[in-house]
């Protein structure tokens, strides 16, 4: 019983913190690049803020999991599934700051502080899962 309250207080906060978090700083990246577009030399939205977005998707999967799955499958289920989330979303996380230091547009520096954000609380996430308190 607490195993399972454990694991969900864990996997929600990290789940509906990082969704928060990087739906911001995806909207903020999109917007700047938008706004980039028209400006001479055309910038296209970079790699770096689509990786960012996939990540966040995962994320977004993670919560559908943690919030519909039905509890015929059991708490393992469940924890498989968030955390093939959680590792695809910190190795997305990990891509777009890289993909981030290699690109010169106004919006790198912003990608670059969201991107290890996000990896630093999927990180600790991963960590706490790992490692039970």
């Amino acid at each position: 019983m607490f195993e399972e309250l454990g694991f969900r207080l864990l996997a929600v906060s990290v789940t509906v913190l990082t969704v928060v978090l990087g739906t911001i700083w995806v909207s903020i990246g999109l917007v700047m690049a938008i706004e980039n577009r028209s400006r001479p030399p055309r910038i296209g939205i970079p790699y770096a803020l689509n990786t960012l977005a996939l990540s966040v998707l995962f994320q977004y999967a993670a919560m559908l999991v943690l919030f519909h799955i039905p509890h015929d499958y059991g708490l393992e289920a469940g924890r498989i599934i968030w955390l093939f989330c959680l590792v695809g979303s910190f190795a997305l996380g990990i891509g777009s700051w890289l993909l981030a230091r290699r690109i010169s547009v106004p919006s790198a520096s912003m990608l670059r502080k969201g991107s290890a954000l996000l990896v630093i609380i999927w990180g600790l996430g991963l960590l706490a899962y790992i490692v039970p308190v």
